[in-house]
């Protein structure tokens, strides 16, 4: 009875030894066909053998590594993070899991994540030049430049002809505005591996940025030559035209780009600047209808499309295309202030100052805003309001002449001649060329009885501008009421001469000949 237990026990291990050579086995098929489907594109295939692999051998750390992968390929990253969670939980010492699970990261924007997970994979393999490359873009991704030339650096030390940390490490230099090192970057890539065209492209950015247009542009020749379907390289060669004026040959290469991808959503902005560089504003306008079109809820598009509207002439149009920026971006300033001027041309003023209101609201240091508002309720005739407003404006801008003038115009209206005086005399100082400032500025003084002060002004005037008929007359008005007749009497025949009315008849009451 013994030894039949025993020799039942001994049946009982080698069959269960068996079966666990048949299961591993099977896991085994199953591991190297997701394999074969990954390495072939197939990647819903090898997950699905991944998953049967799983059912199987659910303790694999690398199954669960590799199905991430698939997943990542197919841009499921969530899925692929569960997964490199799960492979980092049974086998926390495996680099390439952290790796993977960074690029998933990155790939999602989450670059901080991104980033630890780079640092746990480098501490784990600080051998592999690729995981500096992949952190120092995700440090690069943050803005933070110096970091991600660091990385590039030790990747560089680890493999010296790696030629994407060249590639890397020439972004962030560009991106932080050394121009001079990227392209040094660029030009190390370029000498690693010739074919590589994106090199073509990336360095007539930097040659661009540094004006010097003709090698921006080789540069873009290059990239086409050896690709002619390469809509970036005529897309930016488009730009470096656009950046050195020649609208022409910008437009054409826009032209080609979008004839390759009708699309192609930032080479038609580019387009339409440059129909507007050239007054083409109709065409300008079709491009953004087509971005429009693309269902682009982009406030900026609104926005310029708006402002053609308003050049053209388009008024109802323009302030709908405003109104659609306010509600993609509800403290769009520039919205605002432009809607308000539109109303303003409409002469719907009190629209136009309460959509100044709300421009000033969002931003309260823009001078301009107060200046027109200011003209718009001196419209109205709230002359008192208006006066508020250009002291603002003055007060943020205090070399703009016009701001001046204008709040001298309404200090005359209100008669508050010592006011107007002043503040003409401030826009005389800032411009000291302006004939109709001189002459308002006499006119205010004549109004103070100051006539002799009101004669300097309007002889300037006359001297800036021979034929000021009207400041001819006053000041022959000034000169009489001075009882200096034979210097009236001159100014008055001159004036007499250049068509005045007001001369004429009274020359002709005093018999007076001119």
């Amino acid at each position: 009875m013994k030894r039949n237990r025993i020799f039942l026990l001994w049946i009982i291990m080698l069959v269960f030894t068996v079966c666990s050579k048949a299961v591993a086995q099977d896991a085994k098929t199953y591991f190297e066909q997701g394999n074969d489907h990954f390495r072939s594109g197939n990647y819903l295939e090898a997950i699905k053998s991944y998953d049967n692999a799983l059912a199987i051998d659910p303790r694999d750390s690398r199954l669960f590594l590799l199905r991430g992968v698939s997943y990542a390929a197919l841009g499921k990253y969530e899925d692929a993070i569960k997964d490199y969670d799960k492979s980092a939980e049974l086998n926390p010492k495996y680099a390439a899991t952290y790796g993977k699970r960074g690029e998933a990261y990155a790939a999602m924007g989450k670059n901080s994540e991104a980033i630890k997970d780079f640092d746990m994979s480098i501490e784990l393999n600080p051998k592999d030049a690729s995981l500096y490359v992949r952190r120092g873009a995700a440090y690069a991704a943050l803005g933070k430049y110096v970091e991600a030339i660091m990385n590039c650096d030790d990747a560089i030390k680890l493999s010296p002809e790696y030629f994407e940390a060249y590639i890397n490490r020439g972004i962030a230099h560009y991106m932080s505005g050394n121009y001079h090192e990227a392209i040094k970057n660029y030009d190390v890539a370029a000498k690693l591996n010739p074919r590589e065209n994106t090199v073509n492209l990336l360095r007539g950015a930097p040659h661009a940025a540094l004006g010097n247009y003709p090698e921006a542009i080789k540069n873009y020749d290059r990239a086409i030559s050896l690709n002619p379907t390469y809509v970036e390289a005529y897309s930016n060669r488009g730009l470096v035209y656009s950046m050195s004026g020649n609208y022409r040959e910008a437009i054409k290469n826009y032209n080609k780009a979008i004839e390759l991808n009708p699309k192609d959503i930032a080479t038609y902005r580019r387009r339409a600047d440059a129909h507007e560089k050239t007054n083409s504003d109709d065409d300008a306008i079709k491009d953004y209808d087509k971005l429009i079109g693309f269902g682009l809820k982009d406030a900026t598009v609104y926005l310029k499309r708006g402002s053609l509207f308003d050049k053209t002439g388009k008024f109802s149009d323009a302030i709908n295309d405003f109104d659609e920026a306010i509600k993609l971006k509800p403290d769009y300033f520039e919205a605002y202030y432009k809607k308000a001027l539109v109303l303003y041309a409409m002469a719907r003023y009190p629209e136009s100052i309460a959509t100044f209101d709300r421009a000033i609201e969002i931003n309260p240091d823009f001078s301009v805003a107060y200046y027109n508002r200011g003209i718009a309720y001196a419209v109205t005739g709230n002359q008192v309001e208006a006066v508020r407003n250009y002291e603002k404006a003055s007060s943020l801008n205090p070399k703009d002449p016009a701001i001046y003038v204008r709040q001298g115009d309404a200090y005359t209206i209100l008669r508050e001649y010592a006011n107007a005086a002043q503040s003409y005399e401030k826009a005389l100082n800032l411009d000291p060329k302006a004939p109709g400032v001189y002459y308002n500025r006499g006119l205010a003084l004549a109004k103070l009885k100051d006539h002799a002060e009101a004669i300097k002004s309007f002889s300037k005037a006359v001297e800036l501008n021979p034929g000021f008929v009207n400041a001819l007359y006053n000041r022959a008005v000034s000169f009489r009421e001075l009882g200096r007749e034979a210097e009236a009497l001159n100014d008055y025949k001159a004036a007499a001469r250049l068509g005045d009315h007001g001369s004429q008849y009274y020359l002709r009451s005093k018999g007076i000949k001119w």
